[in-house]
């Protein structure tokens, strides 16, 4: 199981927030110094993503320009410039185009299923095109470059694209210029569409870096506590950006420590995470997760919260919903369940245990080391006990966490409890077919915060499509 990439998100926009004008001709918002530190990025990173619109509008090369950092990479055993990467949902691009023409990097296209036939028939020649689903989220996208090795991204327009993941919570940094003119045109697009963002008025950008770059002006701010890749940063500004983010990291830590030790006190969110997810219209929308707005389509006014909140027993607070991050996680575990030795008596289960800075602790899968093993057990066997690290963490499982077990003398609940991880996200409830009960309810009683994403479920099911036919299990429940 893989670190989601590093996800570093880069615009130009004038004063008034316009990314270009409404003219055929593009607009200039950057200047040679600012040309210069976006190549100085790109040579960093290990692919650049960009909307289908923008391939269309701008027809971008997406090139490393310096011969000297071209051949410190090719040094380096990598290919001259990063990975291209784009998004759209109907397929519409020509192959002539300067993102599928110019260099020899690996190219690839994530495509909605309905414009799935169209953009292999033109583009499977020059590219790679990717069947996303239904519809491509930015949870999908990073989750595959994860498997393909890429660690780092530069998404680098437009406005559209830069919002889904802005929105989703698939951002760790965000580098905008500020160019000094007014566009004054309201049909101009903007930087940033409507939507529910993680990094609202109570939850603040930090600002690591301020710089003049010729006329134009660099904001670079960072997103969350996420530690932050040197070769992402250039190196002019590593040494003060690092002990910058150390003591913003341990001032939300020492945060976070005081909320849980307060008993009136709600578990804190993961940093940079969204308290809900943002809607759209329907049509040719991007959902990041669950409606950010398509790269390749207009932006759309009105976006609201859409976060599931069921109620609980009368008096108590509404259990809140999952956030994107957790999405992410969570489809992690459903493919370490995909490991699992085949059972006739027990689920295919995966966990997942991530600090609060997104790092990723342990994590294991049922039948790992043991014919007996649930995948919780094996996760926090993996882990120190006592680590302080695990009173902030949350545990992901596919399957709601056993509260009750046949093969040993304790439930994955009363473990989970034990080892003192607050926050429990699970993407299907356990059905009664091998147990009676799962482990929701011990859980909540001693005080742990467990949150379920039913969206999810059909994929955990179908991992164990052999237990949840229409014929009873023949053998006695192991879980």
């Amino acid at each position: 199981m893989t670190q989601r990439p590093y996800v570093l998100v880069s615009c130009a926009m004038s004063v008034d927030g316009h990314i270009d004008d409404a003219s055929a001709t593009r607009l200039i918002l950057s200047s040679d110094e600012d040309l210069d530190r976006v190549d100085e990025l790109r040579a960093a990173c290990d692919a650049i993503l960009v909307g289908a619109a923008t391939i269309r509008r701008d027809d971008p090369r997406l090139l490393v320009r310096s011969a000297s950092r071209r051949a410190e990479r090719a040094a380096s055993g990598l290919p001259e410039s990063p990975a291209k990467v784009t998004v759209t949902m109907g397929g519409d691009l020509s192959p002539a185009a300067q993102f599928f023409t110019a260099g020899s990097s690996a190219r690839l296209v994530y495509c909605a299923r309905a414009g799935l036939a169209l953009a292999r028939a033109r583009l499977s020649n020059v590219a790679e095109v990717i069947d996303a689903g239904d519809i491509p989220t930015p949870a999908f996208i990073v989750t595959d470059l994860a498997r393909r090795g890429v660690t780092q991204v530069l998404l680098e327009g437009g406005g559209q694209l830069a919002s889904a993941f802005l929105t989703a919570g698939l951002a760790d940094e965000l580098h905008l210029v500020v160019a000094p003119f007014f566009v004054g045109d309201e049909a101009a697009p903007r930087f940033a569409a409507p939507g529910g963002y993680p990094n609202d008025p109570a939850h603040r950008m930090k600002l690591a870096e301020l710089r003049p770059l010729g006329d134009v002006v660099l904001l670079r701010y960072l997103l969350a506590t996420r530690p932050v890749p040197a070769a992402a940063v250039p190196e002019q500004s590593q040494r003060a950006r690092s002990s910058e983010a150390l003591a913003d990291h341990i001032r939300w830590l020492r945060q976070t420590i005081k909320l849980l030790e307060d008993d009136d006190s709600p578990v804190p969110e993961l940093p940079g995470q969204p308290a809900s997810w943002p809607t759209g219209p329907a049509g040719d929308g991007f959902t990041g997760g669950a409606g950010t707005p398509h790269p390749d389509g207009p932006g759309e006014a009105g976006y609201a919260s859409s976060a599931v909140t069921p109620a609980g027993e009368p008096g108590e607070s509404p259990v809140p919903g999952p956030v994107p991050v957790d999405i992410y996680w969570l489809r992690e575990t459903i493919e370490l369940a995909k490991r699992c030795p085949p059972s006739a008596t027990a689920f295919s289960v995966g966990a997942a245990i991530v600090a609060v800075d997104g790092t990723l602790l342990a994590a294991g899968y049922s039948r790992e080391r043991d014919l007996r093993d649930h995948a919780e057990e094996v996760a926090l066997a993996k882990i120190r006990p006592g680590d302080p690290r695990l009173a902030t963490a949350t545990i992901y499982s596919s399957l709601e966490p056993c509260g009750v077990r046949a093969s040993r003398p304790r439930p994955c609940a009363d473990l989970i409890i034990a080892a003192g991880i607050p926050r429990v996200v699970y993407a299907w409830h356990e059905p009664p077919i091998l147990a009676v009960g799962g482990g929701t309810e011990m859980l909540r009683a001693a005080g742990v915060t467990v949150i379920e994403a039913p969206e999810l479920a059909p994929e955990a099911r179908a991992v164990n499509a052999h237990l949840t036919g229409p014929a009873p299990p023949r053998y006695p429940p192991a879980r």
